[in-house]
């Protein structure tokens, strides 16, 4: 069997980033609570990101969120990781 990297690529990248959820997830974590959020991000939902991103850009006169609002249309997958607020 042959596999050629540039047709398994974004099933790779997206698996990659499902197993890098897993790890985080299982990260100790400060005073053993767990107020992480994580999500992947992809397809069309990349677009809407970037649309979010570049209008927040336009909005707080940033051209380096404008700049990473293209450059994240180019990828297969993005994974964020952060934190929600304690009540």
């Amino acid at each position: 069997m042959k596999y050629n990297e540039r047709e398994i690529r974004r099933t790779q990248v997206i698996e990659a980033a499902k197993q890098m959820m897993t790890a985080a997830r299982t990260a100790p974590k400060a005073k053993g609570e767990d107020l992480l959020e994580i999500l992947l991000v992809t397809d069309e939902e990349i677009k809407i990101l970037s649309d979010k991103l570049h209008a927040m850009g336009e909005e707080m006169s940033r051209g380096g969120l404008m700049r990473d609002a293209i450059n994240i249309l180019s990828a297969d997958a993005i994974l964020l990781i952060g934190t929600r607020e304690l009540p």
